[in-house]
């Protein structure tokens, strides 16, 4: 029995390995994301299982691990089949094969060695430098329910997703570990896509129906900074709260996030009242000042997919798609907003952009760069997009367009172009603009 059992082993080896060798190859090509550039984003997201290999190299070791093995069987047959010189030939290639491997290796621990072992283990308390210990020091003495970090990052979910900054995901992380505080950011492989739209809306409170996240203790919310660049929704949240440390690089803030919630709640309602009470109108809106706006509904453009009245725009992804073009007439700070369509699954890609032409010389610079997908304000399978930016007295004209990458398939969908003076509210109730809400308030469905 033993003898037949190597002699099956034996000769049905290669048989066994090959097929294993040509399903890893396949597998190969799907994490190289080969196969996934001959259909559009919507049909591969349909694919179910197939749908995660679009993770570069996440499946890419199976290749690997299965070819060395088929490598390994290949030699065994020919030395099992040679005489003489070819014998010895194999079995210097058996040799070498193991050396090649660690050769390879070698290369990779060489580059990797250096910044590994120059990185200081921030686990331990004494190689903390002296910021981060005051900092830890400060939320020690607090008492402090949860932390957050900002800029705001939490990555996991293909659909919403932030990604934040290197110096930030360092900083909340090793402050987490060492105050015990749970950490409302994360950086996983996956998330649950309603938990990480329920932590985006912590950022804009007064559009967040839900009082109070499931399981969160929110009434003494620490928030840890790199001071770094915010945006709007960020600033605003350090703009409510107590400063309690600030260094050269990092801060740390208090804040009571429910009363934060209902100040931001009360703010928003006497701001719409006093855009719907208004007399000035502009392009369907009331406003609240009779100042630049720019407003598109789509409404004459046939889409797959509608955020509200009977049309939207609907772009192929290589394209540029320009959304405005205008000229303004003073240097002031305006801001552009309209709903993106991501899918239920995420159809990411999407690189916004504002362009500013001086139109004397006609050189162009693209002033705003940011992507569709990294914003809060979210209904169902929309999202809206919110850039600000500063536009200048003179010769200029600006462009707001949306770009995909050159080889991406699939579209763009688009609705309810905006585009305001900061600190400008406007007002609708009119049909083009709504989504399952009986108003608009500045581009947003709102429910009194």
């Amino acid at each position: 029995k033993k003898s037949r059992r190597r002699e099956v082993v034996k000769h049905d080896s290669l048989g066994l390995i090959l097929p294993l060798f040509v399903s890893a190859v396949a597998v190969l090509l799907f994490s190289m994301l080969i196969p996934m550039k001959w259909f559009s984003e919507e049909f591969i997201y349909k694919l179910g299982v197939l749908n995660q290999f679009r993770s570069l190299g996440r499946f890419s070791w199976v290749f690997y691990y299965v070819s060395a093995i088929t490598a390994i069987v290949i030699l065994n047959r020919i030395f099992d089949y040679s005489e003489g010189w070819k014998k010895r030939f194999v079995i210097v290639a058996i040799i070498l094969f193991p050396i090649l491997n660690g050769v390879e290796a070698f290369g990779g621990h060489q580059f990797f060695a250096p910044q590994i072992g120059g990185t200081k283990n921030l686990f331990r308390k004494e190689l903390l430098t002296e910021e981060q210990s005051h900092l830890i020091q400060e939320i020690n003495r607090q008492n402090g329910s949860a932390l957050l970090g900002l800029p705001f990052y939490h990555v996991g979910s293909e659909h919403t997703f932030r990604e934040g900054t290197g110096e930030i995901h360092q900083l909340s992380m090793i402050a987490s570990y060492h105050s015990g505080l749970p950490l409302i950011n994360s950086f996983l492989s996956r998330t649950s896509i309603p938990e990480t739209i329920s932590l985006f809306k912590l950022l804009v409170p007064e559009y967040n129906n839900e009082r109070e996240l499931e399981g969160m203790n929110l009434s003494n919310l620490l928030i840890v900074c790199t001071n770094q660049e915010m945006d709007q929704y960020e600033q605003r949240l350090i703009n409510a709260a107590t400063c309690l440390y600030k260094g050269e690089t990092q801060s740390l803030y208090k804040l009571d996030y429910n009363q934060y919630r209902k100040k931001a709640i009360q703010e928003q309602r006497s701001k719409k009242l006093l855009a719907e009470s208004s007399q000035i109108e502009l392009n369907g809106l009331q406003v609240s000042d009779s100042t630049f706006l720019y407003v598109n509904t789509f409404e004459e453009n046939q889409s797959l997919h509608v955020f509200a009245g009977q049309g939207a725009l609907m772009s192929e992804k290589p394209l540029y798609t320009f959304l405005a073009t205008f000229t303004p007439n003073k240097e002031v700070e305006l801001n552009a907003s309209f709903w993106y369509y991501k899918g239920t699954s995420g159809l990411y890609n999407g690189m916004v952009v504002v362009e500013e032409i001086d139109t004397l010389s006609n050189a162009g610079e693209w002033i705003k760069i940011t992507d569709a997908h990294n914003y809060p304000i979210i209904r169902d399978e929309w999202v809206l997009v919110e850039v600000p930016f500063l536009v200048k007295k003179g010769p200029y004209k600006y462009n707001l367009f949306l770009k995909g990458d050159d080889d991406a398939k699939g579209h763009f969908y688009v609705d309810n172009v905006l585009i305001k003076e900061q600190g400008i509210d406007c007002f609708t109730m009119k049909k083009e603009w709504l989504y399952h809400a009986p108003a608009l308030f500045n581009n947003i469905p709102f429910a009194p």
